[in-house]
């Protein structure tokens, strides 16, 4: 049973029955299947089914000599809104499944952006023909079964423009880091130190979430699941077709990264408002973008 069922309106499905009929429904009526034929040889299959506006099931499967479609494995999805733009997107396959993740070198966040792809089958049929392909355009998008909603944190427009500066110069310092610049290496290092020094004597005053705007960290030993805290840009409401479960589809912007989240009405505490803050547990999800 997938863990982030829920977020995609699925709240009441707790065994496998229940999941299967829903599997029947994806194989009977979807609203895409692409198949392909691996570097095995195999015919490989995925079909996917809205069950809200840009969110569902997904079904990766193997057809038979007699065309039976065998389900290797399901997951639900969320397409994004807003394309992100990476220098380059590595992809990894995963060792028990026919999936793949893609990793990037995000600045904004200092660690390698982790993200479990959607789109699969014509990344299955560009490795079966060795084609050395890169890419950098993604929707990033996230399913989520705990959050919450709190304040944001109010500033004029003077402050945004400097943080802004201030994450651009840092981001051309780190790029300097990699390339091996000792003193690009020192500032930063000097800079985390500063940095610790000033949220230390704000913090025995002054409430943690006032003084930290947003976060985005790895949770847990899942390598695509993070613990996010981000401003809320916009949100949606959507009803799954087959449940009638009401699903929040939020924008939220987290260190100058836009992630489309979706979570079950019954998961969240608080009412999403622009201007708020979402913290919240995450499956990060990404479409890429197939350039010709």
């Amino acid at each position: 049973m997938h863990k982030f069922l829920s977020a995609v309106g699925f709240h009441e499905c707790y065994t496998k029955r229940q999941l299967d009929d829903i599997l029947k429904d994806v194989l009977s009526n979807p609203d895409e299947e692409v198949e392909v034929t691996d570097s095995l040889n195999r015919r490989i299959f995925q079909a996917r089914k809205n069950y809200a506006n840009n969110m569902g099931i997904s079904i990766i499967g193997e057809i038979d000599q007699r065309g039976f479609h065998n389900v290797l494995f399901s997951f639900p999805y969320l397409i994004g809104n807003e394309i992100t733009q990476e220098d380059e997107i590595q992809l990894q396959k995963y060792a028990e499944k026919d999936a793949y993740a893609g990793i990037s070198e995000d600045y904004n966040i200092g660690v390698s952006l982790i993200f479990s792809l959607i789109n699969l089958t014509p990344i299955i049929k560009q490795q079966k023909e060795q084609l050395n392909i890169q890419y950098s355009k993604v929707y990033l998008s996230a399913l989520s079964t705990e959050g919450k909603v709190i304040f944001g944190v109010e500033k004029n427009d003077e402050q945004l423009k400097l943080e802004n500066d201030c994450q651009i110069s840092r981001n051309n310092l780190i790029q300097e880091a990699k390339n091996g610049d000792m003193d690009a290496i020192e500032s930063l290092t000097l800079e985390d130190i500063d940095l610790y020094t000033v949220i230390s004597k704000r913090a025995s005053k002054e409430d943690i979430y006032s003084i930290v705007d947003t976060t985005f960290m790895p949770y847990g030993v899942e390598s695509d699941q993070y613990s996010i805290l981000g401003n809320i840009e916009s949100i949606k409401e959507e009803y799954n077709n087959m449940t009638n479960d009401k699903i929040y589809v939020i924008d939220v912007q987290c260190n100058n990264i836009n992630i489309t989240v979706a979570i079950n009405e019954r998961d969240i505490i608080g009412e999403p408002k622009v201007g708020r803050r979402f913290k919240g547990v995450i499956w990060l999800q990404g479409l890429l973008v197939l350039e010709n």
